[in-house]
């Protein structure tokens, strides 16, 4: 049945869309008074009928069926609400090399049980690297929003709507304050609930309306120790770093470690 201004015939009645509920527990109403004297338990289920097949007509035929009207139900993120859902995962350390490794929104189940054994296994052999861990090459779960004033103004009034869905899918772990940077220019610190691929997420920001620019952010505040991970076939290899300096270079290290794992039983 079309929707919209469609109309419903009813009898010899033609009914316009809007009504048609009105329309038909009225003439519901009606079927109970003419049951006059019957036995009362009868009237009973009688009614019980008629209000359960209204309340279906409503619900099929109203103007909210189905989910057609959900402004988000056609919003493409990069990845489901499933594998979102999986996020944080247990080893943060684990879950960001695995992000990193990969070329989706978020860690690879199998990559990320893949590094977490390998990690234990190297760490149970050589104690010197239990206390060196992976400082992420970006803040996994948040990014810096850049607007311009109409959008600043928007966000400020809690009116900028076109960034609703991309929060709702990827779990903005807290209401977006607007705040000014010392040049004039408006930002806003978007904070998530999950670990993601950074540059990617940015990528569902960066192309909204008012949205001059979005940036990545670095919690490690500066070189230290850190773990890197790549693949060569089915062999993963880890570089341990300590002291500071770039982990492709290592050049500034005190102490690097390469170590290559191939398939593991």
């Amino acid at each position: 049945m079309s929707r919209g201004h469609g109309h419903l015939n009813l009898g010899d009645q033609d009914v316009p869309h809007d009504q048609r509920v009105r329309v038909l527990l009225t003439g519901t109403l009606s079927l109970f008074a003419a049951v006059g004297n019957r036995e009362r338990r009868t009237r009973h289920l009688t009614r019980t009928t008629a209000l359960a097949a209204a309340c279906l007509f409503l619900f099929a035929c109203g103007d909210h069926a189905g989910d057609g009207n959900d402004p988000c139900s056609r919003y493409n993120g990069l990845a489901t609400r499933e594998q979102i859902a999986r996020s944080p995962l247990p080893d943060a350390e684990a879950e960001v090399l695995a992000i990193e490794l990969s070329d989706g929104l978020v860690a690879p189940p199998d990559v990320y049980q893949r590094i977490v054994n390998d990690l234990a296994a190297i760490r149970s052999t050589n104690s010197q690297l239990v206390n060196l861990h992976a400082t992420p090459s970006w803040s996994p779960d948040d990014i810096l929003v850049e607007f311009d004033r109409q959008g600043a103004a928007a966000v400020t009034a809690s009116t900028y709507s076109d960034w609703n869905c991309a929060n709702d899918l990827h779990g903005v772990s807290s209401p977006p304050k607007l705040f000014q940077g010392p040049t004039g220019r408006f930002f806003v610190d978007l904070q998530f609930a999950h670990r993601f691929n950074a540059p990617l997420l940015a990528t569902q920001y960066a192309s909204l309306p008012h949205v001059l620019d979005v940036s990545l952010l670095d919690r490690a505040g500066g070189d230290g120790n850190d773990v890197c991970a790549s693949v060569t076939g089915d062999t993963y290899n880890y570089i341990f770093d300590a002291g500071g300096g770039d982990c492709p270079a290592g050049a500034e290290s005190t102490i690097n470690i390469d170590v290559r794992l191939g398939s593991l039983s």
